[in-house]
């Protein structure tokens, strides 16, 4: 179950534990867990509309930039070279 009754419209999974959501009006939610807890990342102006799988690199753009959800439910930049194909 996600917290506040959110909506989960995408999600995906790097490992076992570690995985991401995007929810209704371009939230993200991690987990470290396997999905037993869900944490809120949060975005400022920006919301989160895709994820893809890089190894097991969890890739998510946003409305402003490419980010890579950590392990830890941060964002971190994304390695040089990685770009976007929409």
């Amino acid at each position: 179950m996600l917290p506040g009754g959110a909506r989960a419209l995408a999600g995906a999974f790097a490992t076992a534990s570690h995985g991401a959501v995007i929810t209704e009006g371009g939230g993200l939610l991690s987990t470290a867990d396997g999905g037993a807890t869900w944490t809120e990342i949060p975005l400022g102006n920006e919301a989160a509309w895709r994820f893809d799988l890089v190894g097991e690199m969890l890739v998510v753009t946003t409305s402003g930039r490419l980010r890579v959800v950590r392990a830890d439910g941060t964002l971190g930049d994304v390695p040089s070279g990685l770009k976007a194909e929409t």
